[in-house]
Formats: structure tokens, C-alpha cells, sequence
């Protein structure tokens, strides 16, 4: 069983993130958020406990009129809690786990 401090919310986005302070970015795509953070699949692994911007992109057509809940960001800073290869996917390779920074 989860142990979530907050309720998850799937929204489809769009997304580049990177590295703070450095030229190296991507695209990446959000598959969920809550009040704490978000998950997001990457072409590109992220090391935990680094930093890095995200901001929205844009809106995937089957989420585009979705209500928004607490924790949803069009931009934000947050740390990297854990970033795992998947398989099962043609472009994105790593899940990642992302812990906003407070306030949230």
C-alpha cells in the first residue's frame, strides 16, 4: 500500500526540464502531479538530490479541459527524489519523481 501525503493527479503535458543553472534540458512529458510534486517520463536520466526547473509546455489535447487540482505548476524548481529506467515506451527511457520546493 502507498503511503502518499497528498492525492495524485493524472494531466498529460508537455514539459522541459533541466539541470538549474546549465544549458542542459529536454523534453519530457508529466503524467501526473500532486500537492508535493510530479512524475514525469524523460529521455534523459536525472541524478537524485539535483535540482532542476520544469515548466509546462504544453497541454495534451485528451487532458487540455481537465480541472486542475492543488500542486499543479506551470513552472516550478524541485528536487530529484528518484529517477528509474522503464522500458515500454519508444522515447522516454527514465521515470522520475520530483519533490517541489516550499512553498507549495
Amino acid at each position: 500500500m502507498e503511503k502518499r501525503t497528498f492525492d495524485r493527479h493524472n494531466h498529460e503535458a508537455r514539459i522541459v526540464c533541466g539541470y538549474i543553472n546549465t544549458n542542459e534540458y529536454c523534453q519530457a512529458k508529466l503524467l501526473n502531479y500532486c500537492e508535493g510534486g510530479l512524475y514525469f517520463e524523460s529521455e534523459i536520466a536525472f541524478k537524485p538530490k539535483t535540482s532542476i526547473y520544469i515548466r509546462i509546455e504544453k497541454f495534451s489535447q485528451e487532458t487540455f479541459e481537465s480541472p486542475l487540482h492543488d500542486g499543479f505548476r506551470t513552472t516550478t524548481l524541485g528536487e530529484v527524489k528518484w529517477c528509474r529506467e522503464i522500458s515500454g515506451t519508444e522515447f522516454y527511457k527514465f521515470g522520475v519523481g520530483i519533490k517541489y520546493y516550499e512553498p507549495y
